[in-house]
């Protein structure tokens, strides 16, 4: 009976609770791991948004960091919304090509 009652009242680990608490730390590792390479890939993306002439730097930011439709991208720069596209398709454009240039780093 007494070792009943000392049974009962201590917490028994399964091995079902230490196989969750290793995959958590596991998930926890690796959702950090994943934003330390997002943030440097941003960090080297601004850079690169920095070298492009300022026209095409605005357009990029107002409709990929501001999320601005194209009409009001043209309105704040009072720019047709043709002129919008074209910048935009441009700054892509050379964007890929510094990629490709550079490599990905």
């Amino acid at each position: 009976m007494d070792f009943l009652r000392r049974v009962k009242n201590k917490r028994v680990i399964s091995s079902n609770d230490i196989e969750m608490t290793q995959y958590s730390q596991n998930i926890d590792t690796i959702l950090l791991e994943q934003h330390v390479i997002e943030r440097l890939e941003n960090e080297a993306l601004l850079k690169r948004i920095e070298l492009l002439p300022e026209k095409y730097q605005h357009v990029i930011v107002y409709f990929y960091f501001k999320d601005l439709p194209y009409n009001e991208i043209s309105t704040a720069l009072n720019i047709s919304v043709g002129t919008v596209r074209a910048r935009l398709h441009r700054a892509k454009f050379l964007l890929r090509k510094m990629y490709v240039k550079r490599g990905s780093n």
